[in-house]
Order: C-alpha cells, then structure tokens, then sequence
C-alpha cells in the first residue's frame, strides 16, 4: 500500500537538496516539489493566471472585448516601440 509522508521543508532546503544530494530520487523529488510550488503555491503561475484564462475560454469571448490600452502604453514605454495606429488615436 501507498505511504503518504507529510513534511515541511523550507524551500532553500529543497534548492540545496535539488543541487547537492547524492541519492537521484532524492535530487527529484526535492526538484518535483519546487515545481510544483512554483506552479501552485502562493501566489504560484497558474494560480494568477486561471481566471483571465477561463474568461478566454468563454463562449463568444472575443480579444476587443478587453480594453488593454494601458498595457499596449506601458509595453511601449518599456520597450520604446510606437505603434502608428495607436499613436493616431
């Protein structure tokens, strides 16, 4: 039967173990566990971005129906690119 171990290990344990353990099953999991932080933890990848990617999904969800100018403008002045056709605005 399955053994399920509950443990709380500090994440720069896990990089260390990841990095430096001699046993390979034990490098994987420390690494497993890290991703999975990562994904899931808090506030984890794909905990920020399941919402606006459930909003995509709906039916008859079309890009124009979110008003993303103020992304566009900070995206060109971080990146110092100028759209023509948003300039004309």
């Amino acid at each position: 039967a399955p053994v399920a171990i509950e443990r709380d290990i500090a994440r720069e344990d896990l990089v260390f173990l990841a990095a430096h353990d001699d046993d390979a099953f034990a490098r994987h999991e420390a690494m497993q566990e890290l991703l999975l932080g990562y994904l899931l933890g808090n506030p984890g990848v794909v905990r920020r971005i399941i919402l606006p990617w459930l909003a995509f999904l709906r039916p008859g969800f079309h890009p124009w129906d979110v008003d993303d100018r103020e992304l566009i403008g900070e995206a060109q002045a971080r990146y110092g690119f100028e759209d023509e056709a948003i300039a004309a605005e």
